[in-house]
């Protein structure tokens, strides 16, 4: 909340925030009038918004385009979005609408990132995404498991999902899968 007044000629503003009950003073100087006067601005609330993006989990391919990752964003209006810790090569992150696009040219571990819808009122919303850049496709790579990771030539992956296959490539349903 700010407040200003003005006494024997001087005009005041003050301040008080939600951290401190002690008014700071922001400014003062020679005011156009000595009338009195006392004038309380509130300062627009912040009410951070929710962010997410369709998957929590990338599993990519290198040299291999993915399908635009596009935000969900509700309760703020968005001014910019921003990563930490930067996209691996290839990838970018559009600063105005959110949206992931490119193709990974390096292969990656899986790694946290996070993504920040920034707003005017500096209320921010975060998502963590977690990516993983693999030398070829998952269809095609060397799969280790065991009772507490999986690996996908050697990078580390949350997730896999197995699809048997009938001798003409068609899917069959309801078949028991031991890894």
């Amino acid at each position: 909340m700010r407040l200003s007044f003005i006494h024997h000629s001087w005009l005041f503003a003050l301040a008080l925030t939600a951290a401190s009950c002690t008014p700071e003073i922001i400014g003062a100087k020679k005011a156009k009038s000595s009338s009195p006067t006392l004038t309380i601005t509130t300062d627009t609330p912040c009410t951070p918004g929710t962010l997410s993006y369709p998957s929590a989990t990338l599993a990519l391919t290198k040299n291999l385009s993915i399908s635009a990752q596009s935000p969900s964003v509700s309760g703020m209006t968005v001014t910019s979005f921003t990563v930490s810790p930067a996209l691996p090569a290839g990838l970018s992150l559009d600063s105005a609408t959110g949206i992931i696009t490119g193709t990974p040219t390096v292969v990656q571990p899986s790694t946290l990132y996070t993504l920040t819808a920034h707003s005017a009122q500096e209320c921010n919303a975060d998502a963590t995404v977690s990516l993983a850049v693999l030398g070829t496709s998952a269809a095609n790579s060397n799969l280790v498991a065991d009772s507490t990771s999986i690996l996908a030539d050697g990078i580390s992956v949350a997730q896999i999902t197995i699809t048997l296959l009938d001798a003409n490539g068609i899917p069959v349903a309801n078949e028991p899968v031991t890894l």
